[in-house]
């Protein structure tokens, strides 16, 4: 995967993992059933998402560098 791809995905990953998390929480604090396991599920998989964002900023800082 070229870097230049790695660093796109990577803020991809971390915007939209943040923004669901977000979302997330906001539908948390409705009182129908729906909304808290919809919020839950939607917090679950934006964590996941942030998470792979920072870890493809680890993987892009170990990635050797052409000359």
């Amino acid at each position: 995967m070229q870097p230049r791809a790695i660093e796109s995905w990577t803020w991809r990953l971390i915007y939209a993992g943040l923004l669901m998390i977000a979302l997330g929480t906001f539908m948390l604090r409705t009182d129908a059933a729906r909304g808290l396991v919809l919020g839950w599920a939607l917090v679950a998989v934006g964590s996941v998402l942030t998470v792979a964002g920072v870890a493809f900023i680890v993987w892009r800082a170990r990635y050797p560098t052409q000359v």
